[in-house]
């Protein structure tokens, strides 16, 4: 059974999104340490996802492609990606210097989103505010990237529905780059 993570308005979004990126779009050059992050993420990507019963063991394996590239003055990725078995969804990758967090949402066709966050000092540890669900309880979700090199990002999803006191990985991710540069969309 697909859950509904969460339903929102991608005008409401795209009016956050400005708001929060308005100081590196007018004209701030970003730190040389942000930008590795960011460019690291451009090009084609290919991989797939172990996706775990309650007891850690694999129900299923999905394919899953990501091509991303940098836009709006350079400072924002893109990404479009598609999960086999699933809707295609974009996601962007920004840095935001006034809060000094990267900011990642993802965004499916019927709008549905998430919005999680990492630590400048720790760029490949997502983790998402309280996602709350129809039944009335809430969601917290990260994304964490152990193994990050230049071909490949392997990591893990997990959930907590006890508001981060405990954790159930969800998913293991294995992305390998295909391609770099910015032609990859």
């Amino acid at each position: 059974m697909r859950r509904t993570i969460l339903r929102g308005s991608l005008c409401v979004l795209g009016t956050l999104s400005l708001t929060v990126l308005a100081g590196p779009i007018q004209g701030q050059a970003l730190p040389d340490d942000v930008m590795t992050v960011l460019t690291h993420r451009v090009g084609h990507w290919v991989g797939h996802n172990d996706v775990l019963d309650a007891d850690g063991a694999v129900v299923r394996v999905t394919a899953e492609v990501h091509d991303a590239q940098l836009v709006l003055n350079e400072q924002i990725v893109e990404i479009r990606g598609h999960i086999e078995g699933h809707e295609d969804f974009r996601a962007f990758l920004l840095y935001n210097p006034s809060i000094a967090r990267y900011i990642y949402t993802t965004i499916d066709r019927t709008n549905n989103h998430v919005v999680m966050t990492a630590d400048r000092t720790d760029p490949y540890r997502f983790r998402s505010n309280p996602i709350a669900l129809p039944d009335g309880s809430s969601l917290l979700f990260r994304l964490v990237f152990e193994t990050v090199s230049d071909a490949r990002l392997e990591g893990y999803g997990e959930a907590s529905m006890d508001g981060g006191v405990t954790w159930r990985r969800v998913y293991n991710q294995v992305l390998e780059r295909r391609e770099r540069g910015e032609d990859a969309l």
